[in-house]
């Protein structure tokens, strides 16, 4: 089981944030090649595939990552279990077959007593309300000799020599600006995609027209920021459940205080996020 609180291995900035331009290398007899054109190399086929799979397929979940909240060894834990999902860049992020655990009291220990209070919302989740995100995360490993490089010379300089697609899982308050309407209504991500059940009195064509509509929206839409996404944190992650703490409000200046624990399967919400619907499963639903 891994838990989240490890050290992890240090992060590499992606170019794939960067949105690089689709330019692939050229190759002739003759022509020297250093790191940067084998890393142009790289990055233009992540591209394309990431290109494909965020237009084509969308984001979110594509198999397994169901949250779910369990006791181990006497520890109170929220496990995500093994899958995969596709992030709004296109990227893959896959969870080893254990599962991620994060141990729960730490979690709520650590948060300041600030935080907590514009997390609690009262009915109808009388509780501290938190979103559990995966975010795709490129680690560097194995350390080899290189030739040094800048203004200095040394003979025992290394560099990275694997870069592992690897993730990250954080749990983050939902501290949204309350609403005037009752019960609060919080942010949850939205697909590009409208409602397109059929209305009275519309044909097959409408309908059809109703999706192209949306399709001529996509490419604007995939530059958008997410609702589910709070001040600061990465755009790109990928949201899985919504998690409830049930607390009760301190009083004014106090720190919310667990009513319950440990979490039971009604405080976690996973039927919220996207899900990328593998075409098998849109047969099967369509009985066709």
């Amino acid at each position: 089981m891994f838990d989240q609180t490890k050290k992890k291995d240090p992060e590499k900035p992606d170019p794939l944030t960067q949105t690089p331009a689709p330019d692939r290398l050229a190759y002739a007899t003759g022509v020297l090649l250093d790191a940067q054109d084998f890393d142009a190399e790289q990055t233009y086929h992540r591209s394309r595939l990431a290109r494909s799979l965020a237009f084509l397929h969308g984001s979110g979940t594509v198999a397994g990552l169901e949250v779910k909240a369990e006791v181990r060894n006497g520890v109170e834990e929220l496990k995500v279990e093994a899958g995969i999902a596709i992030d709004r860049l296109g990227r893959l992020i896959e969870l080893p077959e254990t599962g991620v655990c994060l141990r729960l009291n730490r979690w709520y220990d650590a948060q300041s007593k600030d935080d907590l209070i514009q997390a609690f919302y009262a009915a109808p989740y009388n509780g501290v309300v938190a979103d559990l995100f995966v975010r795709f995360v490129a680690c560097e490993r194995g350390k080899t000799p290189a030739f040094a490089t800048g203004a200095f010379d040394a003979t025992d300089a290394i560099v990275p020599s694997r870069i592992r697609d690897a993730f990250e899982v954080n749990l983050i308050l939902r501290k949204d600006i309350r609403p005037d309407a009752t019960p609060p209504q919080l942010k949850l991500p939205q697909s590009p995609f409208s409602d397109l059940a059929p209305v009275p009195g519309e044909t097959p064509a409408d309908r059809l027209r109703r999706l192209q509509a949306d399709i001529f929206r996509a490419w604007q839409a995939s530059s958008q920021r997410g609702s589910e996404y709070t001040e600061g944190q990465d755009i790109t992650a990928v949201f899985l459940a919504r998690v409830t703490f049930p607390a009760t409000s301190a009083p004014p200046g106090g720190r919310p205080t667990r009513t319950r624990t440990p979490l039971t399967s009604a405080d976690i919400d996973n039927s919220q996020r996207l899900f990328v619907y593998p075409t098998g499963a849109i047969v099967q639903l369509l009985n066709l």
